[in-house]
């Protein structure tokens, strides 16, 4: 930690858990959306009607940018505003779509054209690091184990670039939990906050990862069920990917905004909590 900042990081999620009721009575509508939202394309995939109707992906994908966008902005009103939510716009069922959800949109472009940036950045070094390893023409397509690696390049330019590979994504790691609040502070600051997102969670990398871990473990666990357990195809996997759906819109999404929004308050000294207290 830095600067003397503390998150309670069991605390927050315990707010979370306690905000899943507030977010089902206060937002059911939006919460439906998403799921909507979400869902629809899976199945629609799934069925084989997008293959079919390509030209319904661009709609398909617009209305769930702005279905995610209504969410957002109804569950970080409620988590971080509480009781005074309505008075900062939430609308009925958390249905809205005003100046918030417009700088939540505007937030995340900066942020992914900052991310892209550095992604680009990345593929550069990268690519440069591999041609002064000799692995710049190797067809990486064709590697199936660390064997065939080695039979291409040395120890040392293994390491080399491994280290490299690892550094990179250690880079990604940390941008992407130190940006994770830039919704409920640009909701809680009524201003674009994007960049300085990473000032916000100044000094709480590892309590904030380790809360984003734990409340990501039920979306987590479908997804392991559905790939490595269940087996499900055809008419059954369609309907568990429904129930997905709607696990992800009622439980991991406001459990996620619940505890991220708990974090935001606590960094930022607000004393209201999901219940207004």
């Amino acid at each position: 930690m830095s600067g003397g900042r503390r998150l309670p990081v069991w605390a927050c999620l315990g707010e979370a858990v306690r905000f899943l009721p507030r977010a089902w009575s206060g937002a059911w509508a939006a919460l439906i959306l998403i799921g909507l939202a979400v869902g629809a394309p899976v199945v629609l995939a799934e069925s084989g009607w997008l293959r079919a109707n390509a030209w319904a992906s661009a709609p398909i994908v617009l209305a769930a940018v702005a279905a995610a966008l209504v969410a957002d902005g109804a569950l970080y009103r409620l988590g971080v505003f509480g009781a005074d939510a309505r008075r900062e716009g939430l609308g009925v069922a958390g249905l809205q779509f005003g100046r918030p959800e417009l700088r939540l949109l505007a937030a995340r472009l900066l942020i992914d054209l900052f991310l892209l940036m550095i992604g680009i950045a990345s593929v550069v070094v990268l690519a440069v690091a591999l041609t002064a390893g000799g692995l710049g023409e190797v067809d990486f397509a064709t590697v199936r184990s660390l064997a065939d690696l080695r039979e291409l390049a040395g120890p040392v330019e293994l390491v080399v670039t491994g280290a490299l590979v690892a550094g990179i994504a250690a880079v990604f790691l940390l941008l992407s939990v130190r940006f994770s609040l830039y919704g409920a502070a640009t909701l809680g600051r009524r201003r674009i906050v994007a960049l300085n997102a990473l000032g916000v969670a100044e000094g709480a990398f590892w309590p904030l990862l380790l809360g984003i871990v734990l409340v990501s473990l039920p979306a987590t666990a479908l997804f392991v069920w559905q790939h490595c357990v269940s087996g499900l195809t055809g008419r059954n996997l369609l309907i568990f990917h429904g129930l997905q759906a709607l696990a992800y819109a009622f439980v991991q999404k406001p459990l996620t905004a619940g505890f991220l929004s708990a974090a935001y308050r606590r960094l930022e000294y607000l004393p209201a909590g999901p219940d207004g207290k």
